[in-house]
């Protein structure tokens, strides 16, 4: 065989990675890991274009969005980007973080590596320690994306990941952990997209362990064929993975060669990059195109992302939006603009919002239905809890009674209502907060829980900023927010005697730089247990697996101050979000938004029983 082997013009990447052939664009795009930059290798052009995405330091990999066109997905340190880029541009932009993984101190050194679509659109990208020893510290794991947002563990106890590949004929999958100097074959059903069964089919150690070769990218050639790089080799190694033969030896004027993939109008062409790390000479980092070696590849696939949609309800506006409430019966979404004792409901069937001023309350701070009465509602009103009765229509509601009240004396003058919801058994958990003041030094909050016989009990003392409230019966779980805090806390719950307990953190918004610390404000659940978690100081909602602590979606909104959710409409697949123009933030803050093509649902909520 007569091969020919030819540097790309200016095609130099000092950590070179992740080549992804994209068919439509003809282009070769990869990375360079460390400059943080992707580059777009143009076959027409013959010409590379290279730019630095802003913001992140390190691109592990890019695969472009089904889709869309200018639209990519960059593992960036232990979080997956999307990136805008037009492919000329000397610098690109960060849109959303898609998801985070590896939360904590102990993984801090670690980063995403290798990453690639299968031919279903999923995601796969896994993690390595790159400060350390990463054949001792595995400390990397290897994670799948789905369509839907969710975001699953695919293996653990992973030292460097790398190659991926997937064969539709043999329904197989291929992947390379560095440190375990081997290619393993898994089994895989691809409608699931679940790989089982590993096998070694190419083990590249050495009788001398200081020679082990390096396993590093790896591709698939329409005959089934494997194409491993070498990190420390000078060698692409063709095998075939049902015999572990090797068929064809490619050898290179540089030691790392890092990944390659099959491209040109044809996918005749192998494209391959190459790394300059630890003082390689010239042409270490060069990106290499090899003609002539009679084998072609197939069509890479793009990554599948969710496309939801977030709009404005009409006319919706509360200067401090807040305590959204999702009424099944009357398909309504009951909320609050606090400092103007307000309480509003949008209809869904009529797209329109109604607002009532509760008379003889300056402080409206949260709205739970009455269970069997459609005309009542549990308000919060400054340190009191009150019962008002408001057609759903008038401009103006009136108080019926005070249902109890909370703190008295002149410690707590300051003090008022925050959140309120009701637990899936009708019982009013509500806390309070002072709101002259500092609340992050004054803790004078407290978080309570009225139960329908009349009993008023303190549930946590020691309370900043009472705010967001969840609960799971199938997991028995309470999740609560002190915003003061920073932090997501899940209790144990008992629903029968309504008593929360075990308290731990499942989501930490401090940041390195305490002043850029995230306020986490309200909260709601879904129907699979993730959690999203409204940021007041962020534009942001997180959506989060409690169990994991992962980062599954970030909803970017317009507006910084995002106050609360709930899940509504006729399927319970919207989610309404209610946000806040306090401290003279533009418009369009204060607006209360519908978000839409989620792929998720929530539950109905509870009212409360009196």
């Amino acid at each position: 065989m007569s091969f020919k082997i030819e540097p790309l013009p200016n095609s130099y990447a000092h950590l070179g990675e992740g080549p992804h052939w994209d068919v439509e664009s003809q282009s070769l795009y990869y990375v360079d890991i460390e400059a943080g930059k992707i580059l777009r290798y143009d076959y027409q052009e013959n010409k590379v274009y290279g730019s630095k995405v802003e913001g992140i330091d390190l691109a592990g990999f890019i695969v472009p969005v089904a889709g869309q066109s200018d639209k990519f997905v960059v593992g960036a340190g232990r979080s997956v980007v999307v990136v805008s880029w037009d492919g000329v541009s000397e610098t690109s932009k960060v849109d959303r973080v898609l998801f985070s993984v590896q939360p904590g101190d102990k993984y801090v050194r670690n980063r995403f590596n290798d990453g690639k679509a299968d031919p279903r659109g999923r995601l796969f990208a896994g993690t390595m320690i790159y400060v350390g020893d990463e054949f001792k510290e595995r400390f990397g794991e290897l994670y799948k994306y789905e369509k839907g947002g969710k975001i699953s563990v695919v293996k653990t106890d992973v030292g460097i990941s790398n190659g991926l590949a997937w064969n539709e004929q043999t329904k197989k999958m291929y992947y390379i952990d560095t440190a375990d100097y081997e290619v393993k074959e898994y089994d895989y059903d691809f409608d699931a997209g679940v790989p089982s069964n590993p096998k070694v089919v190419f083990n590249l150690r050495k009788s001398s362990p200081k020679d082990n070769l390096l396993p590093d990218g790896l591709t698939i050639d329409s005959d089934g064929n494997l194409y491993v790089c070498t990190f420390n080799g000078h060698t692409i190694y063709k095998i075939n993975p049902s015999t572990g033969i090797v068929l064809l030896e490619i050898k290179f004027p540089t030691k790392q060669i890092t990944s390659a993939a099959w491209g040109g109008p044809n996918l005749d062409i192998l494209y391959v990059t190459t790394s300059a790390k630890f003082d390689q000479p010239a042409p270490a980092g060069t990106t290499y195109k090899i003609t002539g070696l009679g084998a072609k590849g197939l069509p890479m696939a793009k990554v599948t992302l969710m496309s939801f949609n977030i709009e404005p309800l009409p006319n919706s506006y509360a200067h401090l939006g807040e305590g959204p409430h999702w009424d099944v019966e009357s398909q309504s979404l009951y909320y609050v603009d606090i400092e103007a004792g307000k309480i509003l409901r949008y209809d869904y069937q009529e797209n329109k919002v109604y607002g009532s001023k509760v008379e003889g309350i300056d402080l409206a701070s949260f709205i739970v239905p009455v269970a069997g009465q459609s005309d009542k509602f549990v308000v919060g009103a400054g340190r009191s809890v009150v019962v008002v009765s408001w057609d759903g229509v008038s401009e103006t509601s009136k108080v019926d009674r005070v249902l109890f009240s909370v703190q008295p004396g002149d410690k707590y003058v300051r003090n008022r209502f925050n959140d309120g919801k009701a637990d899936p058994r009708g019982r009013l958990f509500a806390g309070t907060m002072i709101y002259v003041g500092d609340e992050f030094k004054e803790r004078f909050g407290e978080l309570y829980k009225y139960e329908k016989g009349g009993k008023v009990s303190v549930v946590k003392t020691d309370v900043g900023i009472s705010n967001g409230l969840a609960w799971n019966e199938q997991t028995k779980k309470m999740y609560y927010i002190d915003t003061a805090d920073y932090e997501v806390k899940e209790y144990d719950y008992d629903f029968d005697a309504g008593v929360p307990s075990n308290p731990k953190v499942v989501f930490n918004l401090r940041q390195s730089n305490p002043k850029d610390n995230l306020l986490p404000d309200g909260l709601t659940i879904d129907s699979d247990g993730n959690l999203y978690v409204c940021t007041f100081n962020g534009h942001t909602i997180y959506k989060i697996n409690p169990s994991t602590g992962i980062v599954l979606l970030e909803i970017k909104f317009p507006t910084k101050q995002i106050t609360s959710a709930a899940w509504g409409g006729p399927n319970l697949d919207i989610l309404y979000v209610t946000t806040s123009a306090k401290f003279d933030q533009p418009a369009p803050a204060g607006t209360t938004y519908k978000i839409t093509g989620l792929g998720a649902k929530g539950l109905p909520m509870a009212k409360v029983t009196l």
